[in-house]
Protein backbone atom coordinates (compact mmCIF):
# COMPACT_ATOMS: atom_id res chain seq x y z
CA UNK A 1 0.00 0.00 0.00
CA UNK A 2 1.17 3.36 -0.79
CA UNK A 3 2.19 5.63 2.33
CA UNK A 4 -0.40 8.38 2.59
CA UNK A 5 -0.50 11.88 4.21
CA UNK A 6 -2.54 10.99 7.52
CA UNK A 7 -3.94 8.23 8.97
CA UNK A 8 -7.47 9.75 7.92
CA UNK A 9 -6.21 9.28 4.74
CA UNK A 10 -5.21 5.50 5.02
CA UNK A 11 -8.59 4.56 6.11
CA UNK A 12 -10.41 6.46 3.22
CA UNK A 13 -8.38 4.40 0.77
CA UNK A 14 -8.79 0.99 2.18
CA UNK A 15 -9.36 -1.12 -0.70
CA UNK A 16 -11.19 -3.21 1.53
CA UNK A 17 -13.84 -0.15 1.77
CA UNK A 18 -16.47 -1.08 -0.99
CA UNK A 19 -16.65 -4.48 0.02
CA UNK A 20 -16.99 -3.95 3.56
CA UNK A 21 -20.01 -1.36 2.44
CA UNK A 22 -21.66 -4.09 0.90
CA UNK A 23 -21.75 -6.28 4.15
CA UNK A 24 -22.73 -3.98 6.32
CA UNK A 25 -24.96 -5.76 8.46
CA UNK A 26 -21.76 -7.72 9.68
CA UNK A 27 -20.59 -4.66 11.47
CA UNK A 28 -23.78 -3.81 13.29
CA UNK A 29 -23.40 -7.58 14.02
CA UNK A 30 -19.79 -8.39 15.25
CA UNK A 31 -20.33 -6.76 18.90
CA UNK A 32 -24.17 -7.59 19.73
CA UNK A 33 -25.04 -8.32 22.53
CA UNK A 34 -25.12 -11.79 24.02
CA UNK A 35 -21.92 -12.70 22.31
CA UNK A 36 -19.17 -13.89 24.12
CA UNK A 37 -15.75 -11.64 25.26
CA UNK A 38 -13.58 -13.91 23.39
CA UNK A 39 -15.93 -14.11 20.12
CA UNK A 40 -16.34 -10.37 20.13
CA UNK A 41 -12.65 -9.57 20.50
CA UNK A 42 -11.74 -11.48 17.87
CA UNK A 43 -14.20 -9.60 15.97
CA UNK A 44 -12.69 -6.56 16.99
CA UNK A 45 -9.29 -7.78 16.01
CA UNK A 46 -9.58 -10.19 13.06
CA UNK A 47 -8.53 -6.39 10.63
CA UNK A 48 -5.82 -4.39 11.64
CA UNK A 49 -7.07 -1.63 9.70
CA UNK A 50 -10.93 -1.92 11.92
CA UNK A 51 -11.84 1.69 13.18
CA UNK A 52 -14.00 1.29 16.39
CA UNK A 53 -15.41 3.95 18.39
CA UNK A 54 -15.92 3.95 22.33
CA UNK A 55 -17.10 6.32 25.08
CA UNK A 56 -14.98 8.77 26.98
CA UNK A 57 -15.51 10.14 30.58
CA UNK A 58 -16.71 13.53 29.02
CA UNK A 59 -19.23 11.95 27.22
CA UNK A 60 -18.20 12.36 23.61
CA UNK A 61 -16.93 9.50 21.45
CA UNK A 62 -13.55 8.84 21.30
CA UNK A 63 -11.94 7.29 17.70
CA UNK A 64 -9.42 4.52 18.21
CA UNK A 65 -7.86 2.11 15.19
CA UNK A 66 -5.68 -0.61 14.53
CA UNK A 67 -6.69 -3.10 17.30
CA UNK A 68 -4.44 -5.99 17.83
CA UNK A 69 -4.41 -8.68 21.08
CA UNK A 70 -0.35 -9.77 21.84
CA UNK A 71 -2.33 -12.41 23.83
CA UNK A 72 -5.03 -14.61 23.62
CA UNK A 73 -2.88 -18.11 22.55
CA UNK A 74 -2.20 -21.06 23.65
CA UNK A 75 1.19 -20.08 25.21
CA UNK A 76 0.48 -16.47 26.06
CA UNK A 77 -3.49 -16.79 27.10
CA UNK A 78 -4.17 -13.44 29.47
CA UNK A 79 -5.10 -10.07 26.80
CA UNK A 80 -2.96 -7.82 26.65
CA UNK A 81 -5.33 -5.33 23.59
CA UNK A 82 -3.49 -2.61 21.59
CA UNK A 83 -4.84 0.09 19.66
CA UNK A 84 -4.30 3.53 18.23
CA UNK A 85 -4.97 7.03 18.47
CA UNK A 86 -4.49 9.89 16.37
CA UNK A 87 -6.02 10.81 12.87
CA UNK A 88 -3.44 13.10 11.81
CA UNK A 89 0.40 12.28 10.49
CA UNK A 90 1.27 10.71 13.41
CA UNK A 91 -0.47 7.91 16.03
CA UNK A 92 0.49 6.79 19.55
CA UNK A 93 0.00 3.42 20.81
CA UNK A 94 -2.66 2.56 23.81
CA UNK A 95 -3.28 -0.03 25.66
CA UNK A 96 -7.31 -0.57 26.07
CA UNK A 97 -9.20 -2.28 28.86
CA UNK A 98 -10.70 -4.93 26.94
CA UNK A 99 -13.21 -6.10 29.46
CA UNK A 100 -14.98 -2.40 29.53
CA UNK A 101 -14.73 -1.85 25.93
CA UNK A 102 -16.47 -5.55 25.29
CA UNK A 103 -19.04 -5.07 27.91
CA UNK A 104 -22.31 -6.04 27.28
CA UNK A 105 -24.84 -2.57 26.82
CA UNK A 106 -28.65 -3.19 26.68
CA UNK A 107 -29.79 0.02 26.80
CA UNK A 108 -33.34 1.72 26.84
CA UNK A 109 -33.13 4.85 24.60
CA UNK A 110 -36.10 7.35 22.26
CA UNK A 111 -37.08 6.29 19.52
CA UNK A 112 -35.34 6.11 15.82
CA UNK A 113 -38.33 8.53 15.46
CA UNK A 114 -37.83 10.57 17.95
CA UNK A 115 -34.85 11.54 16.49
CA UNK A 116 -35.95 12.17 13.22
CA UNK A 117 -38.43 14.87 14.82
CA UNK A 118 -35.19 16.78 16.21
CA UNK A 119 -34.04 19.43 14.17
CA UNK A 120 -30.34 19.74 15.59
CA UNK A 121 -28.02 17.44 17.67
CA UNK A 122 -28.94 20.25 20.44
CA UNK A 123 -32.32 18.75 20.03
CA UNK A 124 -31.41 14.92 20.85
CA UNK A 125 -30.06 15.79 23.57
CA UNK A 126 -32.75 17.63 25.03
CA UNK A 127 -34.67 14.25 24.63
CA UNK A 128 -35.16 12.66 28.15
CA UNK A 129 -33.85 9.24 28.67
CA UNK A 130 -36.41 6.16 29.39
CA UNK A 131 -36.58 4.48 32.24
CA UNK A 132 -33.89 1.82 31.84
CA UNK A 133 -36.60 -0.67 32.87
CA UNK A 134 -38.15 -0.85 29.96
CA UNK A 135 -37.86 -2.79 26.81
CA UNK A 136 -34.05 -2.73 25.45
CA UNK A 137 -33.80 -0.79 21.88
CA UNK A 138 -29.68 -1.44 21.67
CA UNK A 139 -28.51 -4.64 22.74
CA UNK A 140 -24.87 -3.83 21.95
CA UNK A 141 -21.75 -3.40 23.61
CA UNK A 142 -19.57 -0.64 24.75
CA UNK A 143 -18.10 -0.44 21.78
CA UNK A 144 -19.32 0.30 18.01
CA UNK A 145 -17.82 -0.74 15.16
CA UNK A 146 -18.84 1.71 12.06
CA UNK A 147 -18.90 0.30 8.49
CA UNK A 148 -16.48 1.90 6.78
CA UNK A 149 -19.34 4.44 5.05
CA UNK A 150 -20.52 5.60 8.54
CA UNK A 151 -16.54 5.61 9.07
CA UNK A 152 -16.20 8.09 6.46
CA UNK A 153 -19.01 9.86 7.80
CA UNK A 154 -17.54 10.50 11.28
CA UNK A 155 -14.22 10.92 10.26
CA UNK A 156 -15.16 14.24 8.18
CA UNK A 157 -17.65 15.52 10.50
CA UNK A 158 -15.74 17.89 11.86
CA UNK A 159 -16.97 16.86 15.73
CA UNK A 160 -17.20 13.97 18.02
CA UNK A 161 -20.72 14.86 19.67
CA UNK A 162 -22.60 12.09 19.57
CA UNK A 163 -25.80 13.70 19.12
CA UNK A 164 -24.62 15.55 16.41
CA UNK A 165 -23.46 12.78 15.16
CA UNK A 166 -26.53 10.87 15.07
CA UNK A 167 -28.13 13.65 12.44
CA UNK A 168 -25.31 13.42 10.48
CA UNK A 169 -25.27 9.52 10.35
CA UNK A 170 -29.46 9.17 9.81
CA UNK A 171 -28.74 12.16 6.69
CA UNK A 172 -25.95 10.18 5.24
CA UNK A 173 -27.06 6.68 5.44
CA UNK A 174 -30.09 8.11 3.37
CA UNK A 175 -27.94 9.33 0.70
CA UNK A 176 -25.68 6.27 0.78
CA UNK A 177 -29.28 3.81 0.20
CA UNK A 178 -30.29 5.85 -2.50
CA UNK A 179 -27.06 6.24 -4.66
CA UNK A 180 -27.25 2.13 -4.05
CA UNK A 181 -30.92 1.36 -4.11
CA UNK A 182 -30.43 -0.77 -7.16
CA UNK A 183 -27.82 -2.85 -6.71
CA UNK A 184 -28.56 -6.00 -5.10
CA UNK A 185 -25.39 -7.50 -3.75
CA UNK A 186 -25.98 -5.41 -0.16
CA UNK A 187 -26.04 -7.25 2.88
CA UNK A 188 -28.02 -4.99 5.08
CA UNK A 189 -28.88 -1.37 4.30
CA UNK A 190 -27.13 1.57 5.34
CA UNK A 191 -30.13 3.22 7.14
CA UNK A 192 -30.16 0.07 9.88
CA UNK A 193 -26.84 0.39 10.60
CA UNK A 194 -27.11 3.88 11.37
CA UNK A 195 -30.10 3.76 13.43
CA UNK A 196 -28.05 1.09 15.42
CA UNK A 197 -25.51 3.48 15.67
CA UNK A 198 -28.00 6.38 17.05
CA UNK A 199 -28.82 4.29 19.32
CA UNK A 200 -25.73 3.96 20.06
CA UNK A 201 -24.63 7.07 20.72
CA UNK A 202 -26.92 8.57 22.26
CA UNK A 203 -26.45 5.90 25.05
CA UNK A 204 -23.12 7.92 24.90
CA UNK A 205 -23.96 11.12 25.14
CA UNK A 206 -26.68 10.27 28.02
CA UNK A 207 -24.02 8.63 29.90
CA UNK A 208 -25.41 4.51 29.83
CA UNK A 209 -22.25 3.82 27.81
CA UNK A 210 -19.78 3.19 30.16
CA UNK A 211 -16.12 4.85 29.38
CA UNK A 212 -13.76 2.56 28.04
CA UNK A 213 -10.39 3.65 29.70
CA UNK A 214 -7.13 3.38 27.73
CA UNK A 215 -3.52 4.64 28.62
CA UNK A 216 -0.20 5.23 27.30
CA UNK A 217 2.90 3.55 28.23
CA UNK A 218 6.02 4.54 26.72
CA UNK A 219 7.79 1.94 28.52
CA UNK A 220 6.20 -0.61 26.82
CA UNK A 221 8.99 -2.06 24.02
CA UNK A 222 5.96 -4.43 22.58
CA UNK A 223 3.44 -1.93 22.07
CA UNK A 224 6.19 0.62 20.86
CA UNK A 225 7.49 -1.73 18.15
CA UNK A 226 4.32 -2.94 16.72
CA UNK A 227 2.87 1.02 16.26
CA UNK A 228 6.37 2.00 14.74
CA UNK A 229 5.98 -0.84 12.33
CA UNK A 230 2.16 0.20 11.71
CA UNK A 231 3.79 4.03 11.60
CA UNK A 232 6.15 2.96 9.02
CA UNK A 233 4.05 0.61 7.00
CA UNK A 234 0.82 3.49 6.54
CA UNK A 235 1.72 6.77 6.54
CA UNK A 236 4.86 9.19 5.51
CA UNK A 237 7.31 10.35 7.86
CA UNK A 238 5.36 13.74 9.64
CA UNK A 239 6.86 17.09 9.10
CA UNK A 240 7.58 19.17 12.16
CA UNK A 241 5.92 18.53 15.38
CA UNK A 242 2.41 16.38 15.94
CA UNK A 243 0.98 18.48 18.47
CA UNK A 244 -1.62 16.91 21.20
CA UNK A 245 -2.45 14.04 19.34
CA UNK A 246 -4.61 12.78 22.25
CA UNK A 247 -7.48 15.00 21.63
CA UNK A 248 -8.19 12.30 18.79
CA UNK A 249 -10.94 15.23 17.68
CA UNK A 250 -12.43 15.41 14.05
CA UNK A 251 -11.26 18.94 13.06
CA UNK A 252 -7.85 18.51 14.50
CA UNK A 253 -7.76 15.88 11.79
CA UNK A 254 -9.66 17.12 9.35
Amino acid sequence: MLLQSAWKVVFSLLPENEQGNRNISAFSLALQAGKTRKEKLLALTEDVDTVFLVADDDKNIVILHSPHNFGGTRTRPTNKVAAMIGLGPTAIGVLINEKAALEDCNIVTPTIDEFELCATGIDIAALACPAQSGQVTFPGSATFLPAPWLRESILHSGTLDPFELIKIALADAIVFDEAHKDETDFDGKAIDHAEDFSLWAFGVGKGLIKETRFKVNPDDEELKIYCDERQRDRVLPPNGSVGNILSNTAGDNA
